[in-house]
């Protein structure tokens, strides 16, 4: 047959990648000027970043209102169903406590989300764990109601 010619291709030897040493160096050399642009546009990006944030937060917060109204009690219950299936002790804690404050958290649900009679079972609270604190002698801790009550639950007498 013939006797044609074979081309052959060559690939050029790519460059070499720089050291981290030679990256680093390049980065410190042009901080300055990166440090400068920011000095430079910071103010400009922190008044469009407010100026949006202006003009979403209203309609963020009502959209967020209407997803706890529609989503709460839903989490709530599934949160009450969990607790009862793997915490039983917890869950019939929790219900006795629920008693206590005038009822079961989700039948008593708000649209605060803490249920009627809130705030004057976390006073008959405060006030109760106070008292124990006074009859043991310890007056008053400076801690708040429920951290009071937690502390004072853990403690055995």
């Amino acid at each position: 047959m013939g006797g044609g010619t074979t081309t052959q291709v060559y690939q050029p030897t790519p460059a070499p990648q720089p050291s981290t040493a030679d990256a680093i160096n390049a980065y410190i050399k042009g901080l300055p000027q990166m440090m400068g642009i920011q000095m430079q546009y910071a103010p400009q990006l922190a008044q469009q970043e407010y100026d949006i944030a202006q003009g979403l937060a209203p309609s963020y917060a009502q959209m967020a209102w209407e997803l706890q109204q529609q989503y709460a009690p839903m989490m709530a219950q599934q949160q009450q169903e969990l607790q009862q299936q793997y915490e039983p002790e917890a869950y019939a804690a929790r219900q006795q406590l629920g008693d206590l404050m005038g009822g079961d958290y989700l039948s008593d649900y708000d649209a605060g989300g803490y249920g009627a009679g809130f705030d004057a079972a976390r006073n008959r609270l405060a006030q109760d764990t106070r008292a124990a604190w006074a009859q043991r002698g310890l007056g008053f801790s400076g801690m708040s109601a429920e951290d009071e009550v937690k502390m004072l639950s853990s403690h055995k007498t």
